[in-house]
C-alpha cells in the first residue's frame, strides 16, 4: 500500500489501515500491549486510536488532528507498504474539516500551565482528569503531561488542539538518535523501546515482568548519556548479578559497596549497592553526586512509613535521571504503587490518601481506614493516567522472546584441574587426588 503524502484521503486511509492491526483489546482499550510490530506503537496508540475512531464515526479530522496524523505516520512507512487495506477503508473518503462553530472548547499550553477553556456544559469529567477549575480564566489548569491532554481528546473529541499542544505532542512522539551501541546490541525491539523511555522521561518506573531484560535495558540506557557517576541500588543479594550484567552487556567494570564507608572501592563510573548501605550512609551516597540512579526491585519502598522509603525519595530528588526497576510493583492492592510514585515525582502523588481513594477500595473499621481492594478497573485506569512515568510490559505480550537463549562461558580452570583435564583427554580417565577415579563418557 503506498501514501500519496499530499492527499489526505491516502493518509487517512493509512491511519485507518494501522488501526486495523490492533488487537480488539487495544482497540477498547486505546493502547498497545502486543509487540508484535503491528499497528501503533505504545506511544502513539492513545491518541492515534482515538483519531481512528472519530475518523471511522464522524468520516473526518480537524485540521490540527490531521497534523498530528501527518507528523507521527511516516515512522509507520515501512510497515504501511506491506499492508492492504480492507474493503471497508478503500471505499470510504476521508477528509478534514473546518471544526464547526460549536466544539468542546480549546485546549492550550500557557507557561508551564495546560488551560483547557470548555464551550461544552457541564465539563466537570476533566476534574477526574487532576485538573482544577481556575476561575480567572473560567476554565480547567493542570500541569502539563500528556495523559492529560489524551484523556481531554478521550472525553471531549471535538476539543480544538492549538498549536502549542501539537508541537508539545510533536516533541513527545519524537525518537532519540540511539547510539550504535543501543541499536547493534542483542536487545530485543520492546527493550530499545524502553530505553527510548527512559531517556525521554528521565525520572520513571519500568514495570517490566521477569524475563524481560529490564536490568540490561537500563544499563543501555544509563551508558548513553554523558555521565560518569552511575549508581545501581539493589537488594544484597542480587549486587553480583548486577555487577555481572554490566560486564556482560557494555564490558565496563562496576564496584560493589557494602557495609561500612572505609571498606567502599574507588570506581570509575558504575557503583553497586544495596537498601540498608544507602539508608545507613545517606549523606555519604550523596556526597559523590550521582546523577543517574537505578532502583532495582522498587516494591522493596511500597512501605510509605519506612527509614528505607524515605531514604529513597532523598535520593530521588538529588540526581538527574531516577529509573524504577519492578517485575511487579505491586503485591496486593494498587496503593503498593504510591511510594514508588511519590519518589518519583512528590509534589505529583502528594497524598497517600487520595491515590487510595482513587484507585482502592477504603473501609471504615474499629482500628481506622483500611484498604479493603481494588476498585473495578482500577489498574487500567492508572496505567493510563500515569502512562507519561510508567512503562509496561507483560511477558505474555512480548511475542518476540525465544523459550531459551543458550550462551557459552568460558570458565578458567585451576592449575589442578588443567592437569586432570589434560589427563581425562589424552586416558579418558582421571586420578582425582583422594585415589578415586572418573571416566570419560563414551558416545
Amino acid at each position: 500500500m503506498e501514501i500519496n503524502w499530499s492527499d489526505p484521503n491516502s493518509v487517512l486511509k493509512s491511519l485507518l489501515t494501522l488501526y486495523e492491526m490492533q488487537t480488539e483489546g487495544e482497540m477498547s482499550r486505546e493502547t498497545t500491549v502486543e509487540s508484535n510490530g503491528r499497528g501503533f506503537n505504545s506511544i502513539d496508540a492513545p491518541i492515534l486510536t482515538s483519531f481512528s475512531k472519530q475518523l471511522l464515526s464522524r468520516g473526518a479530522l480537524s485540521e490540527k488532528q490531521y497534523a498530528i496524523v501527518l507528523d507521527t505516520l511516516p515512522k509507520y512507512r515501512n510497515q504501511i507498504a506491506l499492508l492492504q487495506c480492507s474493503t471497508m477503508v478503500a471505499m470510504g473518503n476521508y477528509a478534514i474539516y473546518t471544526p464547526p462553530q460549536k466544539r468542546d472548547g480549546t485546549l492550550e499550553i500557557v507557561g508551564d500551565k495546560l488551560v483547557f477553556i470548555p464551550e461544552v456544559y457541564p465539563s466537570y469529567k476533566a476534574k477526574e482528569l487532576g485538573m482544577t477549575w481556575n476561575a480567572d480564566v473560567k476554565g480547567w489548569t493542570s500541569p502539563v503531561r500528556s495523559p492529560i491532554i489524551e484523556g481531554l481528546v478521550r472525553i471531549f473529541p471535538t476539543v480544538d488542539l492549538d498549536l502549542t499542544v501539537t508541537e508539545y505532542i510533536e516533541e513527545k512522539n519524537k525518537s532519540l538518535n540511539l547510539s550504535p551501541d543501543v541499536h547493534e546490541s542483542k536487545l530485543f525491539p520492546y527493550q530499545k523501546e524502553a530505553v527510548q523511555f527512559c531517556l525521554k522521561t528521565k525520572k520513571c518506573l519500568l514495570g517490566m515482568a521477569p524475563g524481560t531484560g529490564k536490568s540490561a535495558t537500563a544499563i543501555f540506557a544509563a551508558n548513553e548519556l554523558d555521565c560518569d557517576r552511575v549508581l545501581v541500588i539493589a537488594p544484597l543479594t542480587l549486587t553480583y548479578t548486577w555487577r555481572n550484567q554490566i560486564k556482560q552487556w557494555i564490558n565496563e567494570d562496576a564496584v560493589i559497596w557494602h557495609g561500612n564507608v572505609d571498606r567502599w572501592e574507588s570506581f570509575n563510573k558504575w557503583v553497586i549497592t544495596n537498601y540498608e548501605t544507602v539508608t545507613r550512609n545517606m549523606q555519604d551516597i550523596l556526597n559523590q553526586g550521582f546523577k543517574v540512579v537505578i532502583m532495582d526491585e522498587s516494591i522493596l519502598v511500597k512501605n510509605r512509613h519506612a527509614k528505607r522509603s524515605q531514604a529513597m525519595k532523598i535520593i530521588g530528588k538529588s540526581c538527574d535521571y531516577l529509573w524504577l526497576l519492578s517485575g511487579s510493583p505491586i503485591t496486593k492492592f494498587l496503593d503498593d504503587m504510591w511510594m514508588q510514585l511519590n519518589i518519583l515525582d512528590p509534589k505529583r502523588f502528594s497524598s497517600y490518601w487520595r491515590f487510595a481513594e482513587n484507585y482502592c477500595l477504603i473501609e471504615k473499621n474499629y482500628w481506622g481506614t483500611a484498604i479493603a481492594g481494588n476498585q473495578e478497573d482500577a489498574f487500567d485506569r492508572l496505567k493510563l493516567d500515569i502512562s507519561d512515568i510508567y512503562h509496561h510490559v507483560a511477558l505474555d505480550d512480548v511475542l518476540d522472546i525465544p523459550d531459551w537463549i543458550f550462551d557459552n562461558i568460558e570458565v578458567p580452570m585451576s592449575s589442578v584441574q588443567y592437569k586432570l583435564y589434560l589427563q581425562m583427554e589424552k586416558e579418558f580417565v582421571a586420578d582425582l587426588p583422594d585415589g578415586d577415579q572418573v571416566l570419560s563418557k563414551m558416545y
